[in-house]
């Protein structure tokens, strides 16, 4: 028998507000692909490529930069409650003032193939990153007290707000230029449960560089997150015929909607599984990884073959038949996010124990086998660029597994 995770905090308890977080987050997944579906079909695909570009942005800088600091924050303050993070601010804001001025240059830079030259889209981008980052350190702060209640609240409330937008500037303005100031607003919504107000500077305190331990993580969901959500980006770039890379953006959220869920949920797990690491439960996150990698695995091969039959249905069915993909397509994403969530699932061993190194690794050399599947791979920009996503994410998983059984002792 598998040993359990400590009991202090529990894994499975009553009354703690878990409930309330699921709910929280499924709302706020129903909300988000509302958003999609009324934004797609009242701009049409060829108007919603720029929101495409840039809910892809949006997506990628919250993985990449904003989810570490949201996890930064959980861990250290399920290890040390007392942990004072004002410490850790400037690191903090430094980090999403720079990811927000790149996702701004970037994105003017190429403004006529990315945004169809609408340039105030790289503004609007800029905009989202740095209130996003706030939206992370708030609901860190939310999590690592375990207030996950109004953690749930929170999520659910940032993608409502966002809708109820969308929907006034429809009215008035059906233009991408108005939907993209839409997304700019939810994250406002995490000022109404006060998170900020629970800063503790009780005494000092010793911890590792969060430096370290958020550079490396950045870099590992950098390159995890250009597998998994570039993908529309990389089919635009390869001159694709219009629309293309709309077809294979609404495919991808569409199919990774469990993944996306994942992403808020996580947090869930991430504390009990940090106070397993700082009271010597290890062995017990060694049989939770192993039974998570042959699980993810098993979904991926079924995921295939469920994916190429109902995939393209699906899609048709929820945004139109003009977004509708091939079956090859369907499958090949199905497949990659069945892998994908088990290696999130991983991940949060290695976060706990402090060894996003070892993250970085992982999906450095992920990227690296992805990249090189999409040039020897045959066929349409869409069908090479699925292959090279399912390949990214099984690749990711086998070295993430590894690394969750060869590390060492915790980082602390």
């Amino acid at each position: 028998m598998a040993e359990p995770l400590p009991d202090s905090p529990r894994l499975r308890s009553r009354g703690d507000g878990t409930v309330g977080m699921v709910v929280g987050v499924v709302v706020a997944a129903l909300m988000a692909y509302l958003f999609q579906l009324v934004g797609g079909r009242a701009l049409g695909k060829i108007e919603f490529e720029p929101i495409a570009q840039l809910w892809t942005i949006h997506f990628l800088a919250f993985a990449i930069v904003l989810l570490p600091i949201e996890q930064l924050t959980i861990r250290r303050l399920a290890i040390s409650p007392s942990h004072p993070l004002r410490q850790d601010l400037p690191l903090l804001a430094g980090t999403v003032g720079v990811a927000a001025v790149a996702v701004s240059v970037v994105l003017y830079a190429g403004r006529d193939q990315l945004l169809s030259g609408e340039g105030v889209h790289a503004l609007q981008a800029g905009l989202i990153v740095l209130g996003y980052g706030v939206f992370a350190f708030g609901r860190g702060r939310l999590a690592g007290s375990m207030q996950y209640r109004n953690y749930g609240f929170a999520t659910a409330g940032e993608s409502t707000l966002r809708f109820i937008v969308l929907l006034a500037v429809l009215a008035a303005a059906p233009r991408s230029v108005p939907v993209g100031w839409a997304m700019v607003t939810g994250f406002l919504v995490i000022f109404a449960w006060r998170p900020f107000r629970i800063v503790r500077d009780d005494e000092p305190h010793t911890a590792p560089s969060a430096a370290k331990f958020l550079g490396s993580y950045v870099v590992a969901n950098g390159a995890s997150n250009i597998v998994l959500a570039a993908g529309p980006i990389v089919v635009k770039a390869m001159d694709a015929a219009p629309g293309v890379s709309s077809v294979f953006f609404f495919t991808l959220i569409l199919m990774r909607a469990p993944l996306t869920l994942g992403y808020s949920l996580v947090a869930r797990i991430l504390h009990p599984m940090s106070r397993a690491v700082a009271e010597g439960h290890g062995r017990a996150l060694h049989v939770w990884g192993r039974r998570i990698v042959v699980f993810g695995l098993i979904m991926a091969a079924a995921g295939y073959g469920v994916g190429r039959v109902l995939g393209p249905v699906a899609v048709e069915l929820l945004f139109g038949a003009e977004f509708r993909p091939s079956s090859a397509l369907a499958g090949l994403i199905v497949a990659g996010v069945a892998a994908s969530m088990a290696s999130l699932a991983a991940t949060q061993i290695l976060v706990a124990r402090g060894h996003t190194g070892f993250l970085a690794v992982a999906w450095v050399v992920a990227l690296a086998a992805a990249a090189l599947a999409i040039v020897v791979a045959s066929g349409d920009p869409d069908i090479r660029v699925g292959v090279g996503f399912l390949v990214g994410q099984v690749t990711a998983l086998s070295a993430i597994s590894v690394a969750v059984f060869s590390s060492g002792r915790p980082a602390l």
